[in-house]
């Protein structure tokens, strides 16, 4: 509330009631259920005492009016219980008003608390913990406040066993500080699902808990990283980008103006909790559309109200996986200087997003089995990138994908040189000649995966450029998987056989190698074969070329 009621170069004055609720009478008829024993003796309230769990809310009550009357009058205050803070441009009309609001409230009985309330307008004021700058419009802790803190984290620290108690003081401190310091809830979170794990299978304050190593990391967070996120502005910046996002349990998408991404979960992700999906399209469509940016305010529409909370509350009490994803996807933002904000998108107008969350896997897009990688790159040599990839199949950390992926180091191989080095590549089929023409025309060298198809034009190619044995690769049914897990079905009905090349667009490598093969040409007097045409790879055999055999070897022996 004090932060949107602030305006910039507003003068302050602060106002402290000294033991207010004792200020409050109770009826006659009513005392005696505010009895307590002390020494054998009985007494009684006859005013509003403390430790009560409805005096709060009953005091908020009766200050309303005064507050109201006050407010009438065109006088700009925020109250909490016994704290009162008055605002003005002007520091001559702040006097007056506090001369106004002392004077209402000293004639209703309470007692202003000399020693504790700022009489003098300032522009600087600590107002419930926070220190308030006016001209900055920063939101602060004192140091008294900052060194308290972080006594009480180090004081935690020396006993790992400490009791609920002690645990739930602490984390009311740290809670209390998220008005000045604005990553605050991505290090209490843990410490706070701990202390509600501990009162729900205890129930007792004063029951033991064990620190976790997550808890102790966020106490030695606080320790050594408080100074420099103390401080918070108090107006937001101004939207630079918002962005519609949405999940199903098959992909993601999100739009941003005119630009739409989108990308498929892993059978692994599938199976998580749709509020979980949700948050990692999030983090993806972020990861893509942030990829060169900055310092930007990013709005999020979403339509999961569990998953726009979580993204504005910086995690969830109650779930360490969605605290989990929030923190990655904070960190992430933080680190480039971004804040985020979220808000509820009723789910019949998030349409776009919608539609890109529910696209069918591409027909193009399977991933080799991750052994039979193994065994190529121990065969020849370990890649640089995966020129042909997405999140879901590469088989290096270095990839490249064909169209907008938050991991791709690159997108659009074709765009990019090939010439760094020993690269992977498991193009559609239909790229295979693209693939041989650029390879040729950079002199570059790859691993290049392709079905042993001799009728197609880029066969002949494929031989020419051969730098090593051709290896055919084994026909094991899950040879060749989608995203999803299911197995080509040309593979596992043995339609085709696939091939791993290693192909250079240098003259001398594919000439040496060639100049090391077999003569085709038989010897007078041999035996005609049985078969002029056999299928490629039955006879071991990848083709002839210039009068040599290319023979294939297999991946293992």
């Amino acid at each position: 509330m004090v932060k949107n009621m602030l305006q910039r170069g507003d003068w302050l004055i602060k106002l402290d009631l000294k033991d207010a609720y004792f200020c409050v009478p109770i009826a006659n008829k009513h005392r005696r259920f505010l009895r307590f024993q002390w020494r054998n003796k009985t007494y009684q309230f006859q005013c509003l005492p403390f430790g009560l769990g409805q005096a709060p809310r009953d005091f908020t009550k009766i200050m309303k009016v005064p507050m109201g009357f006050l407010r009438r009058l065109g006088i700009r205050l925020v109250i909490y219980l016994d704290d009162i803070l008055v605002m003005n441009q002007n520091s001559d009309h702040l006097l007056q008003e506090g001369k106004t609001t002392c004077t209402l409230l000293e004639n209703l009985g309470f007692v202003i608390n000399q020693t504790k309330s700022v009489f003098q307008p300032t522009q600087v004021v600590e107002f419930l913990g926070i220190q308030i700058d006016t001209t900055r419009m920063q939101l602060s802790l004192s140091l008294e406040k900052m060194e308290a803190i972080k006594q009480a984290c180090a004081n935690l620290l020396q006993h790992k066993t400490v009791t609920v108690r002690e645990l739930a003081e602490v984390v009311g401190k740290l809670s209390a500080t998220m008005q000045a310091v604005l990553t605050a809830p991505l290090h209490y979170r843990r410490l706070q699902m701990l202390k509600t794990r501990a009162l729900l299978q205890q129930k007792s304050y004063s029951a033991m808990v064990t620190l976790t190593k997550e808890a102790q990391e966020e106490l030695h967070w606080w320790i050594h990283y408080l100074q420099d996120w103390n401080c918070r502005a108090i107006i937001s910046p101004g939207l630079d980008m918002v962005v519609e996002t949405d999940a199903s349990k098959t992909g993601w998408g999100a739009v941003c103006q005119s630009t739409e991404v989108s990308g498929l979960w892993t059978t692994e992700e599938s199976k998580e909790h749709i509020n979980v999906l949700e948050m990692k399209a999030v983090t993806l469509a972020l990861q893509i559309l942030l990829r060169n940016s900055q310092g930007l305010h990013v709005h999020l529409s979403i339509d999961n109200q569990t998953v726009v909370a979580n993204i504005n509350k910086m995690g969830s009490p109650r779930s360490e996986q969605l605290t989990a994803v929030a923190k990655a996807l904070w960190d992430y933002c933080l680190n480039r200087q971004v804040l985020l904000s979220a808000e509820h998108l009723p789910g019949v107008k998030n349409i776009r997003a919608d539609r890109l969350s529910r696209k069918k896997p591409e027909s193009s897009d399977w991933k080799l089995d991750p052994q039979t990688f193994q065994c190529l790159m121990k065969a020849w040599a370990p890649c640089h990138y995966d020129l042909f990839a997405s999140r879901q199949n590469t088989q290096l950390d270095n990839y490249v994908s064909w169209r907008p992926d938050p991991g791709a180091a690159a997108t659009d191989a074709f765009l990019m040189k090939w010439t760094d080095g020993l690269n992977y590549a498991f193009p559609p089929f239909c790229m295979i000649a693209r693939c041989l023409a650029k390879l040729r025309r950079e002199e570059s060298e790859l691993i290049l995966i392709t079905p042993v198809w001799n009728t197609q034009p880029w066969y002949p190619d494929l031989l020419e450029l051969s730098c090593k044995d051709p290896i055919l690769l084994p026909p094991l049914k899950h040879l060749l998987l989608s995203p999803s897990g299911t197995p080509h079905p040309m593979i596992t009905s043995e339609s085709f056989r696939l091939a791993a090349w290693r192909v250079s667009g240098e003259r001398s490598k594919h000439q040496a190698y060639q100049s090391k093969q077999l003569s085709c040409w038989g010897n007078h007097g041999d035996q005609v074969p049985e078969k002029l045409m056999e299928t490629p790879g039955k006879s071991g055999l990848a083709g002839v070329l210039k009068g040599k055999l290319i023979p294939f070897r297999p991946l293992w022996t």
